[in-house]
Order: structure tokens, then C-alpha cells, then sequence
């Protein structure tokens, strides 16, 4: 796995962060990769606006994570007063079982599509709201799915409520 951060103060209030963090699991042919060594991506630190670890391949409808993960996230993040803070996010990513399923069209199949694929990349938006702790922020968000979903569901979305930056 590998991840790239950067963050660029735009002023004295805001604060642009951004992540790539990709992972890849190399299997000898014939071999199968253990269930716990898989890629699973959804929830409050990955992909906010989808529920824990639920992207990506599915089986009859179970789970099955992947051997390739990307996920992208960017974040406008805001003080705004006494210990309070705020942030706008944008996040996308998926798993996908092989690197021959991982496609630039994956990225850029459009949200009109009457056909969902569980291989499409997932996206989200939201807003949260920061609170500073002696160990680290205390974060509510709410993430809005902005494609169509595995449940064929357009919209709807996720509160997550946690300690600690997303990255």
C-alpha cells in the first residue's frame, strides 16, 4: 500500500488537504488471498457517504473485497470559532478483484447509467463538523452518495461520527 498527503494553508482559515492511497496484493496464479488479507474500502475514513467496507466485489450479495484499492479524498477544511471547525469533502475509490478490472471508464462511467456495476468507482460529498480534543478532532460527517449504489440507490447517505482526521 502507499499514500500521498498534502496540505496547503489558503489563508488563515482554511486548509486544503488531499490523499491518494492505493494498495495492491500480488497473488501467485492459482492461489487464492485469505478474506482478512483483502481490500475493503466505505466508511468514515475511505470512502464517507457509504457504510463500513461496503464496496467493491460482492458474492450472492456478501462482501468480498479486493486486491486493488485506490481511493481519493480532498477536503476544504475551515476554523471557525473557539474549538470548532468545519470541512467540505469530496471522496471516490473502490476495490476491485484484479488489475484488469481497474479501467479509466470505471472513473467516468456516468451517473445517468441505468446499469450499476459494483466495479465503478464510488463518489461522495459532504460536510462535517470538527470539535478539538487534547487527542485530536472530535468529527461528525455526513457524506451524500453521488452515484448510484450496489443497492441501486441514487443519493442517501451516511453520518459518521469519530475521533481523529480522516488523514
Amino acid at each position: 500500500t502507499a499514500t500521498y498527503s498534502k496540505y496547503a494553508h489558503l489563508g488563515k482559515r482554511f486548509t486544503w488537504a488531499r490523499r491518494v492511497r492505493g494498495g495492491y496484493t500480488f497473488v501467485p496464479t492459482g492461489a487464492d488471498l485469505p478474506f482478512d488479507e483483502r481490500f475493503f474500502v466505505g466508511g468514515g475514513t475511505t470512502i464517507r457517504g457509504y457504510g463500513y467496507e461496503d464496496l467493491g466485489p460482492r458474492l450472492d450479495g456478501a462482501k468480498q473485497g479486493g486486491r486493488v484499492m485506490v481511493v481519493l479524498n480532498t477536503e476544504l477544511r475551515l476554523r471557525l470559532f473557539w474549538q470548532f471547525g468545519g470541512v467540505l469533502f469530496l471522496d471516490a475509490g473502490n476495490v476491485w478483484e484484479d488489475l484488469d478490472r481497474f479501467k479509466r471508464a470505471r472513473w467516468l462511467h456516468s451517473e445517468r447509467s441505468t446499469v450499476y456495476s459494483e466495479l465503478d468507482v464510488a463518489y461522495a460529498i459532504g460536510a462535517g463538523l470538527r470539535f478539538a480534543t487534547p487527542v485530536g478532532p472530535l468529527r461528525l460527517d455526513y457524506g451524500y452518495k453521488v452515484r448510484r449504489n450496489h443497492r441501486d440507490e441514487f443519493g442517501k447517505g451516511e453520518v459518521h461520527l469519530s475521533l481523529g482526521q480522516v488523514f
